[in-house]
């Protein structure tokens, strides 16, 4: 049984490819989810022009299935 030829990372590179790839990852998922969240709002924000302002006071007034 003969011991592999190929040496372990020294800890100096190891160190730097963990640097030079983990935080990019963080920036990405942030990113990410606010450019999600953004587009989400945006489409909530255009939904809420179609929503009845009378409705609502309507609503409001009638009186309440939970009052007793």
């Amino acid at each position: 049984m003969h011991r592999p030829t190929t040496k372990p990372l020294p800890n100096w590179l190891f160190y730097t490819l963990v640097w030079l790839i983990i935080p990019p990852a963080f920036a990405v998922v942030i990113v990410w989810t606010s450019v999600t969240c953004h587009e989400r709002a945006m489409k909530d924000i255009t939904s809420l022009r179609d929503i009845d302002p009378k409705a609502i006071a309507d609503a409001l007034r009638a009186p309440s299935p939970y009052r007793r």
